[in-house]
């Protein structure tokens, strides 16, 4: 227990110096949402105009389409590779667990919204990842039962408790069934208000601790007991759940008053002590538990505001790391927490402003609709028709007229106001020029493409490969909490099909990649993809086959159906049975034909035998000389000879036909 208040004393210590480095950012933070909602200045004037041109939030709001579609496009958005061979399946299955759980039990379009939203305004996001563990059990007592039974239902039954035997010799037992609800990884987006870190960090990574704030029921405490510690009075614990303290930054209270225009009251208190709420602060961190010099992650919780500890341990996680990610809008170098949108537009929101509220007022102070008229220049009764509307007036002088109208506005005026929003868009790179605008329009060119892409992607695109790096993080300790926490069994999907999970496959250490994809970089790829397509059926012979099939397969990934492109990659032709038979057939026929020229060899050679034979009796009659015998033979042996040679040759001609068709015949099969 003294250990503990020590381990509190430090880690408060820690929180005060934290808070402290970070009022400055809160303030910057409380700024930028109060122009982003576009809350009065402070130096509006009586009967002038009062409005605040939302400069910032119409930019943010135009950058959540673009930034949201990529992470939702692909139903693969997740890739492994292995980093040791051999674990080249290993890393598909992790990549097809994580898809599963990212698509169907995770909310990933809230997710990536509210990172949408919360980033470019607030400058930084912060991401908690977890495990979510939820099972149903349902106990059932049985009595009765004899020794037989007994063992039959042990095993039958997986778990049984209270087992008890009467003086009659039965036994009467507790049957207990799970039923798992959730097994799954977490990430939720936490308020910045809320995450205090390590104020030497000079990035987010860096940091030695991170301090998390949050609410949580007496009665979600009570549940999660294997979470929090056993021996928490919990007396003590409703009596301090009513002093909510949640608002107690300006950041804080910026969030209290905006979350409350939309009808959420973070001052709520229920009745029911039950689902009183408690402000909880969770330091995930560094610090010597054993006393051995050498810090250990650690894992410590206690209740704002007093020093009642609820959770005290070694970080439960198996990376052994800070269960926490985060991305920045606009990099401060050295620093943990970035700048949003506001810190670059702030100004020509301010610029816009001033316009606007002059535009309105030279417009609401003008003569528009009155009337003017030289005295003398109508009677009374001819003033009162022209007042009724009537379409006949007679009047003594009609030059003595004039009409009231709006005043004239400089153009200059003008000039800068587009000039300001110009400047925005640059900085932004959420642009009015290029909206609607394809590579079509102007020109199907790679300069065309690259012309849409500076005007208005470059800037979001950057965006999202900062988001992206943060999913990689994210997904990284997803698979490292799979291989820890996943029970056999549970089912998933691969490809629309219901798989069962085998922890085992799920083990070893993957490199994360996604699969993003962004509108002008997929018209740059298709371009690029289409051209490949034209060089290589130009060059079909002259190049291996599946190129053409790789290419076809990468542009079915630039419009997001990846398991279509994987199929295709790994597709291969089924042997056309008919082709198959006339390959067959065309082999039996050449092997029938070898064996005829074979034949006609061998009685050749029988052939040539003989007349040697004859041929040599004949000169031995004939009585010639010795040399002319030798010479009659030779010219006769070379004569057979030759035709020998043209017969073998016809042969060999039939051999190398008849393998060239089985390897077809080969290649066809496979």
């Amino acid at each position: 227990m003294e250990e503990k208040k020590q381990i509190l004393s430090i880690i408060k210590k820690d929180h005060d110096s934290s808070r402290t480095s970070k009022n400055r950012i809160d303030s910057s933070i409380s700024r930028w949402i109060k122009e982003y909602n576009g809350d009065p200045y402070g130096n509006e004037v009586k009967n002038r105009s009062k409005i605040v041109v939302k400069d910032i939030k119409k930019q943010i709001k135009s950058m959540i389409p673009s930034i949201v579609e990529p992470f939702m496009a692909s139903n693969s958005l997740v890739k492994a590779s292995a980093i040791r061979i051999g674990t080249e399946s290993s890393a598909s299955y992790n990549a097809d667990i994580l898809n599963h759980q990212y698509k169907y039990e995770f909310n990933s379009l809230h997710f990536i919204k509210t990172i949408a939203t919360i980033l470019p305004r607030e400058g930084t996001v912060v991401v908690k990842t977890g495990w979510e563990f939820e099972e149903k059990v349902e106990k059932k007592t049985l009595k009765g039962l004899d020794l037989e039974a007994l063992k039959v239902l042990q095993a039958s039954v997986k778990e049984i408790e209270n087992v008890k035997q009467d003086k009659n010799g039965l036994f009467s037992i507790t049957a207990v069934n799970r039923k798992l609800i959730k097994n799954r990884p977490t990430s939720i987006v936490c308020r910045n208000e809320h995450i205090f870190t390590d104020p030497t960090a000079e990035k987010f990574s860096d940091s030695k601790f991170v301090i998390h704030q949050y609410d949580k029921s007496v009665s979600d405490i009570r549940k999660q007991k294997a979470i929090y510690d056993m021996d928490i009075d919990y007396a003590v614990l409703e009596a301090h759940a009513s002093k909510n303290t949640s608002q107690d930054t300006a950041l804080g209270q910026t969030r209290f008053q905006e979350t409350y225009n939309n009808g959420l009251d973070n001052n709520f208190t229920s009745d029911a002590k039950a689902s009183k709420k408690i402000t909880i602060l969770e330091y995930w961190g560094e610090y010597d538990l054993d006393g051995d010099g050498i810090n250990e992650q650690i894992v410590f919780a206690w209740v704002k505001g007093t020093d009642i500890v609820l959770r005290c341990e070694e970080n439960p996680f198996p990376d052994k790391e800070i269960p926490f990610v985060s991305c920045v809008y606009d990099l401060e170098p050295f620093a943990s927490w970035g700048n949003g949108v506001a810190d670059l537009i702030g100004d020509n929101q301010k610029i816009h402003t001033a316009i606007m509220r002059g535009f309105i007022d030279n417009l609401s102070l003008s003569n528009n609709g009155q009337k003017f008229f030289r005295k003398g220049a109508i009677d009374y009764i001819n003033m009162q028709k022209m007042s009724n509307g009537e379409k006949y007036i007679e009047v003594n002088d009609i030059e003595g007229f004039k009409d009231g109208s709006y005043n004239n506005i400089p153009s200059a005026t003008f000039n800068v106001y587009d000039m300001v929003t110009q400047e925005a868009e640059s900085l932004t790179g959420v642009g009015r020029n290029f909206d609607g605008i394809d590579d079509a329009t102007i020109g199907r060119t790679a300069a065309g493409v690259n012309m849409v892409m500076s005007a208005a992607q470059k800037h979001v695109n950057l965006l999202i490969l900062s988001i992206s790096e943060m999913y990689k993080d994210m997904f990284t300790k997803w698979y490292k909490y799979n291989q820890a926490f996943l029970d056999d069994g549970q089912a998933f999907k691969i490809s629309g099909q219901l798989a069962e999970v085998a922890k085992q496959q799920t083990q070893g250490e993957y490199n994360i990649e996604l699969n993003i994809n962004v509108d002008s970089q997929n018209q740059s790829k298709i371009q690029q993809v289409n051209m490949f397509l034209q060089q290589a059926h130009q060059m079909e012979g002259k190049i291996p086959p599946m190129v053409i099939p790789c290419l076809v397969a990468e542009m079915f990934d630039a419009f997001g159906k990846n398991e279509e492109a994987d199929k295709i990659r790994t597709y291969q032709p089924e042997p056309d049975p008919a082709q198959m038979k006339i390959q067959e057939l065309t082999i039996q026929k050449l092997q029938l034909e070898n064996a005829l020229i074979q034949s006609e060899i061998s009685v050749n050679e029988s052939k040539s035998r003989n007349t040697v034979a004859q041929a040599l009796g004949h000169v031995n009659k004939s009585e010639k000389t010795g040399l002319e015998n030798e010479r009659i033979k030779q010219d006769l042996e070379h004569h057979e000879m030759t035709k020998d040679l043209d017969i073998l040759q016809k042969g060999v001609d039939i051999d190398k036909t008849m393998n060239d068709a089985r390897q077809t015949k080969t290649k066809g099969i496979e």
